[in-house]
């Protein structure tokens, strides 16, 4: 079994991530609140396919049960499905 490595550029990503997060609840915490073109946690991040306005989605589906909880996923089908 050969050790998994370390993506560096991944590890850039994931660290980046956190000081961003990091610094936008810091500057809350302070009483300052970003003007909304700086406040990247409202931000959607969207990538438009072709035809995404066709798949099929199917809301919901259970996946396992736990004791009382339903755990549940929502499926996205293309629309060659």
């Amino acid at each position: 079994m050969t050790p998994m490595r370390a993506n560096p550029l991944r590890t850039t990503f994931f660290v980046l991530t956190f000081l961003l997060a990091a610094s936008a609840t810091a500057s809350r915490a302070q009483g300052q609140t970003p003007r909304p073109e700086h406040d990247l946690l409202t931000y959607e991040v969207v990538y438009h396919l072709p035809a995404m306005e066709k798949v099929t989605v199917e809301r919901d589906v259970v996946y396992k049960k736990i004791a009382d909880r339903t755990l549940a996923v929502d499926l996205y089908y293309p629309p060659d499905y």
